[in-house]
């Protein structure tokens, strides 16, 4: 991968922001936030958000280098998904609580932290309030912790720097959406951050929404509080929605298509 020269005529955040945040291409994944030398830059962990400038920019122009919404990720027309060694469909034989779907990220994971492939991971974690968070995990039984679904986008880059820059991680795995991991490949044109991570996994996307209407909706549909819904599933088109006392709600997936993330809509995944 080219390590680029960063242009000289800049706007910094202000074409980052007139280009992607105002354009609804953002993607949330807090790069911007991450490599900004001057702190200047913040999104909101949990609600969904996009990046805003608390403070004075001095137009380095590195949040417009390492943010998708400008830098397009794309195969070669003659390997559209790019180079892979062979394709599965495959389940974790070991499964654990609060795992969902086939448990493949979870189980890699955990895997490359016994075996010191990595020193430790960024994941996302959530609790009974459909609150999450996300969280630096440098011990294989923590990874478990964090094996739900979400259905929104959780800036996870922040945490990057954080586990360079304070807890001196060096082989860190980060685990993403797609639109994610393709930010994690231009991170790492900048010097701080090559070579330090050393395991991606991208998990399949139908789509994300904007969180607060997602759940609102979610209410509405099962007539009971947040804290009575224990795992929301979405497969083949239709979602399934487990609620304490063991009941199952089916849902219209199209009825949350207005919830959808702005920057789906331009998914070039």
């Amino acid at each position: 991968m080219k390590y680029m020269t960063l242009p000289k005529d800049s706007l910094g955040f202000g074409e980052l922001k007139y280009n992607v945040t105002d354009k609804g291409t953002c993607c949330r994944c807090g790069a911007c936030v991450a490599v900004c030398p001057v702190n200047v830059l913040d999104i909101d962990r949990v609600d969904s958000g996009v990046p805003v400038n608390t403070g004075k920019c001095i137009t380095c122009s590195l949040c417009t280098w390492v943010c998708t919404g400008i830098n397009r990720w794309e195969g070669p027309a003659s390997k559209p998904i790019g180079e892979y060694v062979d394709i599965f469909i495959a389940t974790s034989a070991n499964r654990e609580d609060r795992v969902q779907d086939g448990g493949v990220a979870t189980a890699l994971v955990r895997f490359a932290l016994e075996r010191g492939y990595i020193d430790g991971a960024v994941l996302v974690e959530r609790d009974e309030h459909w609150v999450t968070t996300p969280r630096i995990v440098t011990k294989p039984e923590d990874v478990p912790k964090m094996g739900s679904s979400t259905y929104w986008l959780v800036p996870l880059f922040p945490e990057v720097t954080e586990a360079i820059t304070d807890k001196h991680l060096s082989k860190i795995g980060v685990v993403d959406v797609p639109c994610g991991i393709a930010t994690a490949r231009w991170v790492e044109r900048v010097p701080k951050y090559k070579n330090k991570i050393a395991l991606k996994i991208a998990l399949f996307c139908y789509e994300s929404y904007y969180r607060e209407e997602f759940l609102e909706h979610i209410q509405s549909i099962t007539k009971t509080p947040l804290e009575q819904v224990k795992k929301i599933d979405i497969k083949k088109g239709k979602m399934t929605i487990d609620v304490e006392g063991g009941m199952r709600v089916g849902a219209d997936l199209e009825s949350f298509t207005k919830y959808t993330w702005d920057s789906c809509w331009t998914c070039h995944d």
